[in-house]
């Protein structure tokens, strides 16, 4: 009999202690949503992994409100949906995953600095490539007219750095380029100077990303974090910086400092997200007036949702209760899930916490490009380089002009030009290739070993490009007179899988796995051009196209 009244006690205390422990950890969900919404989305998501059905949806679906950018909610959706639900969620993961404000601003680094390695190694690895024919070339033009010696100068510049050095490769492998030389001498200077700068916007993008009062503007205005920031944007006094400094402020109740930054900023800054913050402020301190006078100077210009929301909470505690619902009402047609989050997250034992703007995602944006931009300096080869390139242009113009410019032979290999052969050249083969084309007055032995030599000469030649395109993507489309097309073949498979490499270690504020989806796709999409690539090669090589 003991012992069942023991039981019953015990029983009886843990069933009170489990209703404790529940009321104390909503109070703690409810005041996390207010002040930190994306904590208390993932602390229902958290909830939702454990339940399933209906139960597990609405979860999802209630930390969706919270934070409706979260991807990691759509592929929680879509592990508990069936076949066709999962991939309307799974794809709307994806979406997320690239819009949402960290996952956006990680990309933006990624792209920049997949560019700026795409083009630059495209850039080197053709003026590597086509050096060695290129000297050749530039040899016996020189044993021809020794004064042309003078182009060497021009590799003066490159002790300057590998820029340099590549736009003099360029200038010589363009001068015995005799097709589409100025638009693509023109294309490949620009490209060029446009990955430097590529580069130096990403390092001066990446500073701005990591730097503390940036990330506590983001944090802030996304509902990450508070108490952490306030001692970077305490230190700024541009616009940005103390409307997130307010806003922090307020969500922490430090409410008589939250109103001196917002009322300093409304004299600087002409928006009506500032008037509704001051307004909250004043609410929470008690001064209806002011606060409703705020307000309506924003109502006076537009509507809106937080500023209904918050003139129908002043109208009750003036015992308005009309004007109050009639408020509350415009507040629930313009928005009904945001004004339904604030209802459900409320208590109604307490004055309801008044609605809040923050900074909207292309701001953030916005601030972090301008910042970059200030970051960014111009040091003396940033400003040399491109006065060297239009130099080099200009030459290359002048140069092209003349026509006297030796080739190598198409058909055996044999170095040429308008001063040693006396014959105008036709389709870039030599003199010899073309007498045994259209004469049949030579000795015939003497012919039929040219002929074979030629046959030799091309068969290693197919050899070597098929070999090579193998290893290196487009290499015969960059040794041909159609080099363009390597160049950007070759540099959509570098941009892809430096996207792979780069998002796999690029991740602020998120987790890698989140970048999962991308890093697959751009390798698919990577193996997929390669062999596009190398199906178009075998084939243009097989036919001597090129």
């Amino acid at each position: 009999m003991l012992g069942r009244r023991l039981t019953l006690i015990l029983s009886s205390l843990l069933v009170l202690l489990n209703l404790l422990a529940s009321n104390a950890s909503a109070t703690v969900k409810k005041e996390t949503g207010l002040t930190l919404p994306r904590t208390y989305a993932d602390m229902l998501l958290d909830d939702a992994r454990t339940r399933r059905g209906a139960e597990a949806m609405e979860l999802i679906k209630r930390s969706l409100i919270l934070f409706p950018e979260n991807p990691e909610a759509y592929f929680l959706m879509a592990e508990k949906s069936p076949a066709l639900l999962a991939l309307r969620y799974f794809l709307k993961g994806m979406y997320y995953s690239v819009v949402e404000t960290w996952h956006l601003i990680n990309i933006n680094a990624i792209l920049v600095l997949s560019i700026a390695v795409a083009i630059f190694t495209s850039l080197a690895l053709f003026s590597i490539l086509r050096m060695p024919t290129t000297a050749a070339l530039v040899i016996h033009e020189i044993i021809e007219d020794p004064r042309k010696v003078i182009f060497m100068t021009l590799l003066i510049p490159s002790i300057l750095g590998f820029y340099f050095t590549i736009a003099a490769f360029l200038f010589f492998i363009l001068s015995y380029v005799r097709k589409k030389t100025p638009v693509a001498a023109v294309t490949l200077f620009v490209l060029m100077v446009f990955s430097l700068f590529t580069f130096r916007f990403f390092n001066s993008y990446l500073k701005t990303l990591l730097s503390p009062d940036t990330r506590a503007i983001i944090s802030v205005n996304t509902g990450e974090s508070y108490s952490g920031a306030l001692a970077f944007l305490k230190k700024h006094d541009d616009r940005y910086s103390m409307f997130s400094y307010g806003l922090a402020l307020l969500k922490m109740n430090r409410l008589e400092e939250a109103k001196d930054v917002y009322e300093r900023l409304s004299g600087k800054m002409n928006d009506d997200r500032v008037l509704i913050n001051l307004s909250g402020v004043n609410l929470l301190l008690g001064n209806l007036k002011e606060a409703e006078e705020l307000l309506q100077r924003v109502l006076d210009r537009k509507p809106s949702v937080s500023a209904y929301y918050n003139m129908s909470i002043i109208k009750r505690e003036q015992l308005d209760f009309q004007k109050g619902d009639d408020y509350f009402t415009r507040a629930i047609n313009l928005d009904f899930d945001r004004v339904t989050l604030y209802r459900e997250l409320l208590s109604s034992e307490h004055l309801p916490m008044p609605m809040v703007e923050t900074l909207k995602k292309p701001e953030l944006l916005t601030i972090i490009i301008s910042r970059t931009m200030k970051g960014i300096r111009a040091d003396r080869k940033a400003l040399v380089l491109p006065i060297y390139t239009v130099l080099l242009l200009i030459l290359l113009a002048l140069r092209q002009r003349k026509g006297k410019i030796p080739v190598k032979c198409k058909k055996c290999g044999k170095i040429y030009c308008p001063v040693c052969e006396r014959r105008v050249s036709w389709r870039d083969i030599c003199s010899d290739c073309f007498k045994n084309l259209v004469t049949l007055e030579r000795n015939p032995e003497e012919r039929i070993r040219t002929l074979l030599k030629t046959y030799e000469y091309q068969r290693k030649r197919r050899q070597i490009l098929n070999l090579l395109s193998f290893l290196i993507p487009g290499y015969a489309i960059l040794m041909s007179d159609r080099f363009a097309r390597g160049v950007v073949i070759f540099s959509s498979i570098v941009f892809l899988l430096s996207i792979v490499f780069i998002s796999g270690y690029f991740k602020v504020n998120i987790p890698s796995s989140d970048f999962l989806v991308l890093r697959l796709s751009s390798l698919a999409l990577s193996i997929i051009i390669y062999v596009f690539t190398l199906l178009y090669v075998r084939k243009r090589v097989r036919k001597g196209w090129l």
